[in-house]
């Protein structure tokens, strides 16, 4: 954040004190201009701040409504008055959301937007894909999901560049997964949508501390606890009832809907342990996915498998029948019969329809503490446990 405090002249006001404070943690700075009246208050946490202003012989000046989101420099502006230090001249409003400070060009997800927008799986990386110049690079549906458990994150090109090259950073850590991808589990999502207070996206021009990535920088930050206890809690639930009959299914004439149950549900809690000191915050969120995938495959019909199959180029189409060796008649009866539209094709093979349980499992939990030793010193400790697994259906063969 940039201070710049004037007199009522519009000249600099050296040597002014400077009270940067946060409004939900009462953490407070305080700072002194220097000889050109300008200080710059670095490393603030994300939040909504109130910058007070005061020197000998000038009226107390407050600007309040001030938000930080993440690698944002706020300049802040205001004017002294002549006046005595107890009168307070108050202004509530926004810091100019233009950004002067650099040329970076990025995109801010804030904690509203991950709450309204309806997420499908609840996977935060989703939202990348609403910034300028993403794209998702998926070219079949396992290259989204990965099909295993070392390349589940969701795969986003950035202005242009392949999705191996994009940086995802977690309160300053890197998250990326062991193949360079987004992080995600099994099922290709990345849960703790509500453990995050915002993200930053940045797509072009980036500055010296952005390195090492030619995509993009998705950066994440964390919630932390205020000076309010709060918390909340949450269920999402899908099943088959509310969902459409699939084309495929009416083609066939069955207008079946395979089984289907989703349930994601957590919650969070967080709050102060010491008041404007130290603060806790938690979240947990589970999902259960049991997917049935309609499927058709062609099996040998019952007559096939006793060994009496139709003799094409006979007058009649008549069979052939032979004898089956009994440990060949073992493997012939694991196959099931015929259930479909078309039980015949007339070669011996009909169809088969069903429906496999696939189960997807995913448990998400985030806990962190932060503690403010003083003005100038500060830290935090986070512990992320995401844990997911997949058990993919059998075939009845």
């Amino acid at each position: 954040m940039y201070i710049i405090p004037q007199d009522s002249t519009g000249g600099v006001v050296p040597g002014a004190s400077i009270t940067v404070s946060n409004v939900e943690t009462g953490i407070s700075r305080t700072l002194s201009t220097d000889g050109q009246g300008r200080y710059r208050a670095p490393n603030l946490r994300v939040g909504l701040y109130e910058v007070q202003g005061s020197l000998a012989g000038f009226q107390t000046a407050v600007r309040s409504g001030i938000e930080l989101t993440v690698g944002r420099n706020a300049v802040v502006n205001f004017t002294l008055q002549v006046g005595q230090v107890a009168e307070r001249v108050e202004v509530t409003g926004e810091a100019p959301l233009v950004e002067t400070t650099n040329a970076t060009i990025s995109g801010i997800a804030t904690e509203e937007t991950l709450r309204s927008l309806p997420l499908s799986g609840r996977s935060f990386t989703d939202v990348m894909l609403l910034q300028t110049g993403t794209h998702n690079a998926r070219v079949d549906e396992s290259s989204i999901t990965g099909g295993d458990a070392f390349d589940g994150g969701a795969k986003i090109s950035i202005s242009g560049a392949r999705p191996g090259m994009n940086a995802y950073l977690l309160d300053g850590t890197d998250i990326k997964d062991s193949r360079t991808a987004a992080p995600g589990g099994i099922g290709g999502r990345q849960l703790g949508v509500d453990a995050i207070r915002e993200f930053r996206l940045l797509t072009n021009s980036y500055s010296a501390e952005d390195g090492k990535s030619a995509g993009g920088v998705l950066t994440v930050v964390t919630k932390s606890g205020t000076n309010t206890l709060h918390g909340t809690a949450f269920e999402f639930l899908r099943n088959d009832r509310l969902d459409a009959v699939r084309w495929e299914s009416n083609a066939r004439g069955s207008g079946d809907k395979p089984p289907f149950k989703r349930n994601q549900f957590g919650g969070t809690v967080g709050g102060p342990i010491i008041q404007d000191k130290t603060f806790f915050f938690g979240a947990v969120e589970v999902l259960r996915d049991r997917l049935a995938e309609s499927t058709v495959i062609d099996v040998p019909t019952a007559r096939a498998k006793t060994g009496c199959l139709p003799e094409f180029g006979i007058e009649g189409n008549d069979e052939v029948c032979i004898s089956v060796h009994p440990r060949t008649q073992t493997w012939l009866n694991f196959y099931p019969d015929p259930n479909g539209p078309t039980l015949d094709f007339g070669d011996g093979t009909g169809e088969h329809n069903f429906a496999g349980s696939q189960k997807t499992n995913q448990e998400y939990f985030m806990a962190r503490v932060d503690h403010s030793f003083s003005q100038s010193h500060s830290i935090f400790a986070r512990y992320t446990f995401d844990n997911s697994e997949r058990l993919a259906p059998p075939t009845p063969l």
